[in-house]
């Protein structure tokens, strides 16, 4: 009796945590757009897209100087970290089996943010410290968020179909754009080799300003917000 007492508490407190969520998801999907919110959204994707890209291949992009001062600081066999990031984030990225179908139930905003934040926050951690071990981590962490492409999906659901391809093209060129950046950033700031991590500076502060701007003004894609209250109401 006890037992068949605490499922049915169990189911009772299931179906109300559906309801409240689906309450939320229609008072979502029932709130206005603004206007020109396309433009904006866009244009906010465009930096995370950016961002992605730069943070994808700045490791590539900064071998050399980065195995340059590494060596300079910690002796030969340093250099050879660079090599081993890419075997030590192999059971992250395993992780991503569990990770990435999130989004379908806890939708595409948080993980849109969460990405960004992730991507920028190891550039971060590579730019302010000195240490090998926190270089292998900060990269580690990029190549766990790197792989995820959340606003290729967030672009895709909130374009309007007849504009959806040119828009992912100016975005996607926007993005390739973005990664002739990093040798600008390079002249800008490295007047010798031990200068590199200004350059992981600048996207890991735009990085984390376009996460929080996201946070506060980007609306759930209307597609995941559709699926979600037609399962919510089975």
């Amino acid at each position: 009796m006890k037992k068949e007492q605490m499922t049915a508490e169990k189911i009772q407190k299931k179906e109300a945590a559906k309801a409240k969520e689906l309450a939320r998801r229609e008072r979502e999907k029932l709130r206005p757009k603004r206007s020109g919110y396309l433009v904006y959204l866009v244009f906010l994707v465009s930096l995370v897209y950016v961002t992605d890209e730069i943070a994808s291949q700045i490791g590539t992009l900064m071998k050399t100087e980065i195995a340059n001062d590494l060596m300079a600081r910690f002796g030969e066999s340093s250099v050879g970290a660079l090599d081993i990031v890419s075997f030590i984030v192999i059971p992250f990225q395993a992780l991503s089996i569990f990770y990435k179908p999130l989004s379908d139930r806890l939708g595409r905003k948080v993980f849109l943010v969460v990405n960004t934040v992730g991507m920028s926050l190891g550039m971060l951690i590579i730019a302010l410290t000195h240490g090998l071990l926190l270089y292998v981590v900060g990269a580690s962490i990029i190549c766990f968020f790197v792989p995820h492409d959340m606003q290729v999906v967030y672009i895709m659901e909130s374009a309007p179909a007849k504009h959806r391809a040119k828009i992912y093209s100016i975005i996607k060129c926007a993005a390739t754009v973005g990664v002739m950046l990093v040798p600008l950033f390079r002249k800008l700031f490295m007047a010798d080799a031990s200068q590199w991590r200004y350059v992981y500076l600048v996207p890991a502060i735009v990085g984390l300003i376009t996460s929080f701007v996201a946070l506060l003004f980007a609306r759930e894609t209307d597609a995941f917000l559709d699926s979600r209250i037609a399962y919510l109401k089975m």
